[in-house]
């Protein structure tokens, strides 16, 4: 659990600000009292794990999705008759508890807090269950914490020196960013720049995809609304196709851009550099996109 909070805490969005381990025992402490199970019973402590999102980036919301997704499909079979989501629990009261089990009477509970603020808790306890069902109780709440620390684990910081098999996608929805910062939480840093290269000379970017998936098939590649181009761009695009077709193409009005990936141990500063190169032809324009009318 330990190793978990520290790959949490190294998320930089991510703010752990309670959490236990529960387990198994054969003692359990309620408001002064010290109760024993019924026979042919023991309890489970609850464990818990409250953690807060930093920042609202596209990275963060990932990672809410991601967390969700492995909370509710990968053990749906198992676990789903008795998780629920409630928005109703107060934030300040659950941060009261630090340093507390909470016991949730006869069921797991599966904390989702104010959606728009994308606070989260997961808590799993049910105070007093059956020897013979115990330890796969316990199997199944291991495989939950195993997940949410696969799930830190790819989202730990990044830099120019990361390889690229430890860079992984940011998964985001089709959309036409309106700030450049913005632009930024979108895109994995290895196409971070050049990116934001293109947004500055106003060349609308719809899709990139430079990552660790990327490897088996050996090239990323950036996709360029070709219909918003310049009629400078578009005759330079028209050019480069010739020039370069295993590089560029055009597939109706999107411009793809293929970024070679040579091997697995080629640095995001490396691929950042490589696909810089290759959009580098293209000019400053009159922006002809996400404007109002």
């Amino acid at each position: 659990m330990d190793k978990l909070v520290d790959l949490l805490n190294n998320v930089e969005f991510v703010n752990v600000f309670s959490f236990s381990r529960g387990g198994l025992t054969d003692r359990l402490r309620v408001n002064g009292s010290v109760l024993t199970p019924d026979e042919g019973h023991i309890f489970l402590e609850d464990g818990h794990l409250l953690f807060e999102l930093i920042h609202g980036t596209r990275q963060a919301k990932n990672f809410v999705e991601l967390f969700l997704e492995q909370m509710v499909h990968t053990y749906r079979t198992n676990f789903m008759r008795s998780l629920f989501f409630t928005l109703s629990d107060d934030l300040e009261e659950l941060k009261n508890r630090r340093g507390k089990n909470t016991y949730c009477g006869a069921t797991e509970r599966f904390y989702l807090l104010d959606v728009n603020n994308s606070d989260l808790t997961l808590t799993d306890g049910k105070p007093q269950v059956e020897m013979e069902i115990a330890e796969k109780r316990i199997k199944l709440i291991t495989g939950i914490w195993d997940s949410i620390e696969e799930l830190a684990r790819i989202s730990q910081p990044v830099d120019f020196n990361t390889p690229i098999s430890n860079i992984y996608g940011i998964f985001a929805p089709t959309m036409i960013p309106k700030t450049r910062e913005e632009l930024a939480h979108h895109v994995e840093l290895p196409l971070r720049e050049t990116c934001l290269y293109l947004f500055d000379l106003n060349i609308r970017t719809t899709y990139s995809d430079l990552n660790c998936t990327c490897v088996g098939k050996g090239y990323g590649h950036l996709e360029i609304d070709y219909n918003t181009l310049s009629d400078e761009n578009m005759q330079l695009v028209q050019r480069l196709i010739k020039e370069k077709p295993d590089t560029y193409r055009l597939n109706h009005d999107i411009v793809i851009v293929r970024i070679p990936v040579k091997s697995e141990q080629e640095t995001a500063g490396t691929l950042s550099k490589r696909a810089f190169e290759l959009i580098r032809p293209f000019k400053p324009q009159e922006k002809k996109w996400g404007l109002k009318t």
